[in-house]
């Protein structure tokens, strides 16, 4: 019999090989996120805490996916002490969190966590750190009778993540407010070059992202997503999240960052109102990452905790910046 891990691992892969091989079907010009009507759309849980890791990049798939009206969730408890019901057919959403545990190489005596993060580098060799996770099901607010028990309360929420205007769809003329005073600013973590070429890159040496002007694409929103997709490159270094990037074209790493700047484009893209579509090289990597996910479906959990801290990364960098150099509300 599968474990609740096992589960729970078998889900994350089944949605996002769903996920892919619908944009596959459309050529890739579908982009991942494409409800226009959510504003600060972000999965949490009742009593407002954002969801962390792949839980993020999924919740929110799984809102878009059911046309959720809030992203709030809660578990099957949490329901009871409210006194609300989960309506009858409504399927649970497994979301994970890790936990550690810390046993002397010698002694086989336990450490808490708490106590290990106190030790010296030199101690900390003298332990063994474990890391396993654990899973626990949602629920979506709508999958509940809380409209019913409490409608005015709901009517708040809803208003509260449903958009005043409509968001970015594909068109040529299109500008994005926040990331525009990022740019005026010069406030990125490193420096970005709009330079008249057709080729955009971030060049790990000097620490320096180069892109084509806004007006060197047709359809403008196209700037923006490849403008984020260097800058979640740049997010990876050793000064700020340390991942490993790869060395050459087509190794193992370079295809894995590939993947994790794309989805962390559409993952940020969404929450600052950016359109980002796929472009071919990103198809080419994620057709890859398919045959991955086949063989090993753990891998979702290591790609995805990457791209939302990524993304976290960049929209609460560019909305403080913007915030402290021009004193206005985002």
């Amino acid at each position: 019999m599968k474990t609740k891990f096992q589960l729970t691992v078998e889900k994350f892969a089944d949605i996002m090989l769903r996920k892919m091989e619908e944009m596959k079907t459309k050529k890739w010009k579908t982009p991942w996120f494409v409800d226009n009507s959510k504003i600060d759309f972000y999965p949490q849980n009742i009593s407002g805490r954002k969801y962390e890791s792949g839980n993020a990049f999924f919740l929110l798939l799984c809102s878009l996916w059911n046309n959720y009206t809030t992203p709030v969730f809660l578990t099957f408890n949490q329901c009871r002490k409210m006194s609300i019901t989960v309506r009858k057919g409504e399927e649970s959403f497994p979301v994970y969190y890790r936990n550690f545990v810390v046993h002397h190489r010698e002694t086989g005596e336990k450490l808490s966590l708490e106590d290990y993060n106190m030790l010296s580098d030199e101690q900390k060799k003298e332990y063994r750190l474990n890391s396993f996770i654990n899973c626990y099901n949602v629920f979506n607010l709508d999958q509940t009778n809380f409209a019913e028990k409490e409608p005015d309360k709901f009517a708040v929420l809803v208003k509260k993540y449903t958009a005043k205007t409509k968001r970015i769809t594909a068109k040529s003329a299109f500008s994005c407010r926040i990331m525009d005073k990022m740019i005026d600013n010069n406030s990125w973590v490193s420096d970005i070059f709009l330079l008249l070429q057709n080729r955009a890159y971030y060049d790990t040496v000097n620490d320096i992202i180069v892109c084509p002007p806004k007006n060197r694409f047709p359809n403008q929103h196209l700037f923006y997503s490849t403008l984020l997709h260097e800058m979640a490159h740049s997010t990876g270094t050793p000064q700020r999240l340390n991942r490993e990037m790869g060395k050459t074209f087509g190794d193992d790493a370079y295809a894995r960052e590939e993947v994790v700047a794309e989805l962390t484009a559409a993952f940020a893209g969404f929450h600052l109102g950016v359109f980002v579509e796929p472009n071919k090289d990103s198809a080419t990597y994620l057709n890859g990452w398919i045959a991955i996910l086949k063989k090993s479906p753990e891998y979702v959990f290591s790609v995805l905790d990457d791209v939302v801290e990524a993304s976290n990364f960049i929209t609460d960098n560019i909305v403080s910046e913007v915030k402290a150099k021009d004193k206005v509300a985002i």
